[in-house]
């Protein structure tokens, strides 16, 4: 078979009548070789019989397995393409029969830098009396650069586009994270990469109608978004000409002026973010109040080995308010280990009395409720700055109060802050200073892990975190410049304490700290907080401690001189059982006990996993009691599926008592 000149993508979907027109306007064309590829994205309806009517071989037909999307489809067909050219043609068009014989003769005169064109078009729709023409659209012949980008830019692959396939080969394919705007982060790949030039002539007949198609109103929420984060990717090359800046920040202003017009018929809806969004939700969590680094994506992707959803809410656009669901679609919603203050985030509300903005927070959290159960949650910890639950409690969830210290640094000075620390931590810095103790940063993740198991051995107890895992968090956040390793160090080279800090723009929180219990007295472990403390005063707004319910740990924290701010622990009762008196679980045991108990745990996983094997079903029995006994539970033994629960509860109990070994 003579390799084809052109090839025809179409994607279709449950459109069968539609698709014999595009495929026959094809088939029609004046310049014959040529191959059409029909993408089926999965439809329900079997194309295979319409394509074998027309028993033609250019005609190449691959079917979807499942529905991918648009973005998918066209890939699929781009990867199969053979022809030196690459048209588009949706579904619901088609071309006039000279389309591909003026390209060629386009191509053929033109120079070899021009990778694609596009030509007129004609829309049209379909009424009672016959076709109507709606009007025709041609883009006449530019003189500047910057009407040249306006006109790549603003159009679609169904503008009769037409590409060297050596182009895409340079550029790659769709994007395939976008449900819709895939044709215009598109072009503007390709017209910030290679020349191009239009014919004035209309070869392409659009059909407008309303049923089914991919510009119907349901889209615009998903469009707004898609192309906003396409102004963010491009913002460079767009604000170089003012007239391409402001052509596309229009159109965006356009579309959240149509949602907002439809919002208001609509009751409050919430949904799941499509990871195509996870920059647009990383935005959002920039400008929370409630949002710090355990919010971004790309932590949770980490933390979780990426099992984890967001819900959100938007409105004109714009995501207003979330809730972050770690473990939901493969077990519960629990906190992932370091991860804290994972909750309901809300976009910030000005102008407003405190009244309205408690109105408007609570349908937020309503509607994020809404749309999940309460059996598939156990637990996770809210931002200090959230103060209202009630949601919450509505739904069935029970909370317990627990506390952290923040310094404001917008509200206090350095002198301020020192002089409210405790006079023990003073003498402590002051001490470390008299023995030539140094701060300085580090990169190595290892040291952190290793003293922090130091500290832990000090108390015969086991670090709960792997190596591995904290090389994984690290990975990340040094990426991106979101973590400080500090270290206190002395003139022999003997390191003291080190301090694990993550940061944005808006807080810094103590997640990590370790030290040599030998060297513990100099006050060195004080001394590198302090510098931390210093450290980040001009960086960011908040400075969290992180708090505990651990007494000594908390008084550690409280005599830095930060602000007791108290912070919800939202739990599932069925779920997770804790007693409203305050560190009951912890009283009742001595810590010895407690911190056996994990040692256990941590090191018989093996033998949780094999409670359902029918040949270890008494040892995993024995091994639950054993659990089942410092946790003060009672329940029956013989009972297989209670025996489950309780196994389903135990990683999260363990997580629960852990932060005893912080110090």
């Amino acid at each position: 078979m003579i390799k084809p000149k052109f090839s025809i993508i179409t994607p279709t979907y449950n459109r069968n009548i539609l698709l014999k027109r595009a495929i026959t306007s094809v088939l029609n064309q004046s310049f014959e070789n040529f191959e059409h590829i029909i993408v089926n994205d999965a439809s329900t309806n079997d194309l295979s019989e319409i394509i074998k009517s027309y028993h033609d071989d250019r005609i190449i037909y691959i079917q979807h397995e499942m529905n991918m999307g648009v973005s998918a489809a066209y890939n699929t067909g781009m990867k199969a393409a053979k022809g030196s050219f690459i048209c588009f043609l949706d579904d619901d068009d088609e071309y006039f029969p000279l389309f591909l014989e003026r390209i060629n003769s386009f191509f053929e005169s033109a120079e070899k830098k021009i990778g694609f064109v596009w030509t007129g078009i004609q829309y049209v729709k379909n009424t009672a009396q016959g076709e109507i023409v709606v009007h025709e659209k041609i883009n006449p012949a530019w003189t500047t650069k910057e009407q040249a980008y306006i006109a790549a830019t603003t159009i679609g692959n169904g503008h009769g586009l037409c590409i060297r396939s050596s182009c895409i080969e340079k550029i790659g394919l769709y994007d395939e994270t976008f449900k819709v705007c895939v044709d215009t982060e598109f072009m503007f790949r390709l017209a910030k990469k290679f020349d191009f030039s239009v014919l004035s002539q209309v070869l392409v007949k659009i059909h407008q109608h309303d049923e089914g198609q991919l510009t119907d109103i349901k889209y615009y929420h998903d469009r707004a978004a898609m192309f906003k984060r396409i102004l963010k990717r491009n913002k460079a090359f767009i604000e170089q000409y003012q007239g391409l800046y402001e052509i596309h920040t229009k159109h965006l202003t356009n579309l959240y002026e149509i949602i907002s017009k439809e919002s208001k018929k609509l009751k409050q809806k919430a949904y799941m973010l499509d990871p195509g969004e996870y920059e647009l939700w990383d935005d959002f969590v920039d400008d929370s109040d409630q949002g710090d680094v355990f919010c971004y994506s790309w932590w949770l992707k980490s933390a979780t080995d990426n099992d984890f959803n967001i819900l959100a809410v938007k409105e004109n656009g714009k995501i207003v308010a979330g809730l972050i669901l770690p473990f939901y679609s493969t077990r519960n919603v629990n906190e992932p280990n370091l991860t804290r203050n994972i909750g309901v985030l809300y976009r910030n509300i000005k102008g407003l009395t405190n009244q309205k903005i408690l109105s408007k927070k609570r349908n937020y959290l309503t509607a994020l409720l809404e749309e999940i159960s309460i059996d598939k949650f156990i637990q996770f910890c809210m931002h200090y700055t959230v103060k209202d639950w009630l949601p919450f409690r509505w739904k069935g969830f029970d909370q317990r109060t627990r506390y952290t210290y923040i310094l404001n640094y917008e509200k206090t000075s350095l002198n301020e802050i020192w002089d409210n620390i405790h006079k023990k931590h003073k003498r402590q810095i002051k001490n470390a200073l008299l023995n030539n103790i140094q701060i300085k940063e580090s990169d190595e993740i290892d040291i952190v892990h290793h003293f922090s198991c130091l500290s832990f051995e000090r108390q015969n107890l086991k670090f709960p975190y792997s190596l591995n895992y904290l090389r994984q968090l690290d990975k990340e956040l040094r990426l991106r410049k979101k973590r400080k390793i500090f270290k206190a160090i002395d003139e022999k080279g003997r390191i003291h304490a080190v301090f694990y800090v993550l940061f944005n723009n808006s807080y810094a929180f103590a997640l990590l700290s370790g030290g040599n219990p030998e060297l513990r007295k100099i006050g060195g472990h004080t001394m590198v907080v302090w510098h931390a403390i210093k450290f980040f005063h001009d960086k960011v707004k908040i400075f969290n401690f992180g708090g505990s319910d651990i007494k000594n740990i908390e008084r550690h924290l409280r005599r830095f001189g930060g602000k007791q701010q108290r912070y919800f622990h939202i739990f599932n009762p069925k779920r997770l059982k804790i007693d409203s008196k305050p560190n009951v679980e912890i009283s009742t045991y001595s810590d010895e006990h407690i911190s056996q108990l994990i040692h256990w745990i941590n090191d018989l996983d093996t033998d949780i996993q094999a409670v359902f094997n029918s040949k270890s079903w008494h040892i995993g029995r024995f091994f639950v009691k054993l659990i089942l006994r410092f946790m003060g539970k009672k329940t029956d033994y013989t009972a297989k599926d209670n025996i489950k629960n309780i196994l389903d509860n135990i990683s999260t109990w363990r997580e629960q008592h852990a932060e005893i070994h912080k110090e």
